[in-house]
């Protein structure tokens, strides 16, 4: 039967709204869970929360910028908590600039948070995986990945681009490792975020 009981999930940009629920609802399952983040405060008080009902969390401050962060939180993760079983990769930021008004600095930080962060999270966290023979990771994107292929339904949506892009590298991102890694049990996958307002 399938558990999530006593496994151990690490969560990027855990202090927002949408993978701070996912952190509340794997800890109701019985999974411990590390909040990282680069809002520390926040990230503490989703972990309190989380502790304060009976689960168990941890809270770890992260650049998704820097690999090194990633280095250093995966040996605060272990040696706190144990292997990691469930990675989500959920960091990012967007900005809705039209594409003629993107500047180098925009686009190369929403690049670093989006796509990077995803790369970093996945090359530290999957080596373990890889040494413990089993895990599964979970690469947030978004529909704009593909809305940005096809018509777009209204003209609001154009004002995304940098964000589109980074979410569709993310998409391949783990088509490639899904490849790459499914023999060896890793599972990679990605998960399609949406809001519309009408």
């Amino acid at each position: 039967m399938f558990t999530l009981v006593d496994k151990n999930a690490v969560i990027t940009g855990a202090a927002g709204h949408l993978c701070s629920e996912m952190a509340r609802g794997l800890a109701s399952m019985g999974c411990s869970v590390a909040i990282l983040d680069q809002r520390l405060k926040q990230a503490e008080g989703v972990a309190k929360e989380i502790t304060a009902k009976g689960g168990n969390a941890i809270a770890l401050k992260l650049d998704a910028r820097k690999k090194s962060d990633f280095e250093e939180c995966q040996k605060a993760v272990t040696a706190q908590m144990g292997e990691v079983d469930i990675l989500i990769n959920g960091a990012g930021i967007n900005a809705p600039t039209p594409f003629m008004e993107i500047t180098e600095a925009e686009f190369d930080n929403i690049i670093a948070v989006q796509l990077k962060g995803t790369m970093f999270g996945c090359q530290v966290f999957g080596q373990k995986m890889l040494e413990q023979g089993r895990g599964s990771i979970i690469n947030i994107s978004s529909l704009f990945s593909w809305l940005s292929m096809f018509i777009l339904l209204k003209s609001s949506l154009c004002l995304n681009c940098s964000f589109s892009f980074s979410c569709l590298s993310m998409v391949s991102v783990s088509m490639c490792l899904w490849i790459s890694w499914h023999r060896d049990c890793i599972s990679v996958f990605s998960f399609y975020t949406w809001s519309w307002k009408s």
